[in-house]
């Protein structure tokens, strides 16, 4: 039996072109749902401090990438308008980021903030006054305008634990 052997170079497989995934342009377009544990808080002299963990899920088809999460604490007023607009959220506190979230997937962040006891506003509740600690999350996706999620902290009501 005689064998003969072929002297031809292997093909060359090229290398295949992948479309590159549509970026989301706005950070609504991302579908988050975002939610708020307390860990832990405690309130000294000079400092309310709050310790986090926010838990952050992608509802939507796409994965998102580079999120840049803002927490800053605050406190509530009577004369506060409803919709709260960050000054300069970024300049006063740090900023966590997430790479990537994938499509219907979440991740979550843990980390710690602290407001001034000298910047507390009280509010009168009949003559007594009352402090309503506001955390307010900043949300954004590389250069697009932020989302601003705003948790009231407190203890839950008796009617919530059910």
């Amino acid at each position: 039996m005689v064998t003969r052997r072929r002297s031809t170079s292997p093909a060359e497989i090229e290398k295949p072109i992948v479309p590159e995934a549509a970026a989301l342009g706005s950070i609504e377009e991302a579908k988050l749902e975002v939610e708020l544990d307390v860990i832990n808080a405690t309130r000294s002299f000079m400092m309310f401090t709050l310790e986090y963990r926010l838990a952050i899920r992608n509802r939507s088809d796409k994965a998102i990438r580079n999120l840049s999460i803002t927490a800053e604490l605050a406190s509530a007023q009577r004369d506060q308008a409803k919709e709260y607009v960050p000054d300069s959220i970024e300049e006063n506190n740090q900023t966590k980021r997430i790479e990537r979230i994938g499509p219907h997937q979440g991740d979550a962040i843990t980390g710690s903030v602290l407001l001034r006891v000298s910047d507390i506003k009280p509010m009168l509740q009949g003559t007594k006054p009352l402090f309503v600690p506001l955390m307010h999350v900043q949300l954004r996706l590389d250069e697009a305008d932020p989302d601003i999620h705003t948790f009231v902290i407190g203890q839950p009501s008796p009617r919530s634990q059910h």
